[in-house]
Order: structure tokens, then sequence, then C-alpha cells
């Protein structure tokens, strides 16, 4: 059974080989575009330990920026938006 964290993290791992690799929707999105939305999503995401409370609000903000930004980006990933706006679950 896999824990929310590795969820969370396989659904990060996904959305950025789908950025890199322009699949689904990610094809409409310029390759500049995507590739800043790829650099940004690595960075809110390097820091993600669940166990740390200092740098999980810093995940979340990045990953409000991040969806803010590139609003395509989170569409694919529903459990990162919802942790960026509600934390775990």
């Amino acid at each position: 059974m896999r824990t929310p964290q590795t969820k969370l993290t396989l659904e990060a791992f996904t959305t950025l080989r789908n950025l890199l690799e322009p699949r689904g929707h990610f094809a409409r999105m310029g390759n500049h575009e995507r590739q800043a939305a790829a650099f940004a999503l690595a960075e809110a995401m390097h820091n993600f330990d669940p166990t740390n409370e200092v740098t999980l609000p810093i995940v979340r903000k990045s990953l409000r920026d991040l969806d803010e930004c590139y609003p395509r980006c989170l569409d694919s990933a529903p459990g990162l938006r919802h942790f960026s706006q509600k934390g775990l679950i």
C-alpha cells in the first residue's frame, strides 16, 4: 500500500516526465514554458520531507506559486494541488 507521501512523490515525478517529454496536455505548452514549469516543480519538491515541519510549508508555498504561474502543470496532478492548498491528507 502506498503512503500519501509516496503518492505525491510519484505524481511529481510523473508530472516532471510529462513536462520534459511533451505528453498529454503539456504538448500544447511551448518548450520554454514546459522547461520553466519542470524546473519550478523540481525546485518545489526537492525539499519534500514529510517529517520536516520546517520545509513542508516552503514546499506547499512553492507548489502554490507553480500553480499560479503554470496552472496547467497541476491539472493532471490533483494530489500535488491538494497538498499545496491543504497539506497532507
